[in-house]
């Protein structure tokens, strides 16, 4: 089973640039949580809740960070910390219109992990 969360915008001040950390920028994460199912699901407890999930990253995602590598690093840790079930947790973080002369387009990280649930 998967959980996907997709196209959150959030409002950030992450990165290396002190422009970034001072004014800024848009940000886009996805998530993709996969997990075996035991049954079929029919309450709530028995599946990963979406807004607890977009709670965790909305908290985590106040804390500035230099590295979106960092921060997408500490994200999916507390994903796993509220639902051991998990096997595979999918972050992207997108950073929208990066500070980066005579580019145009956006920047991000992507972190795939997979845990072992014996």
């Amino acid at each position: 089973m998967k959980i996907i969360l997709n196209n959150i915008e959030l409002y950030g001040y992450h990165g290396i640039h002190e422009l970034e950390k001072k004014v800024g920028l848009n940000f886009e994460v996805d998530a993709c949580i996969e997990f075996i199912e035991k049954t079929v699901i029919t309450e709530l407890h028995e599946t990963i809740d979406y807004a607890a999930v977009f709670s965790i990253i909305k908290k985590e995602f106040k804390i500035t960070e230099s590295l979106l590598e960092t921060l997408v690093e500490r994200i999916v840790a507390s994903i796993k910390a509220s639902y051991p079930f998990i096997s595979t947790i999918t972050l992207r973080i997108i950073k929208k219109g990066a500070y980066i002369e005579g580019m145009k387009g956006n920047v991000g990280v992507e972190l795939t992990k997979f845990y072992n649930l014996d």
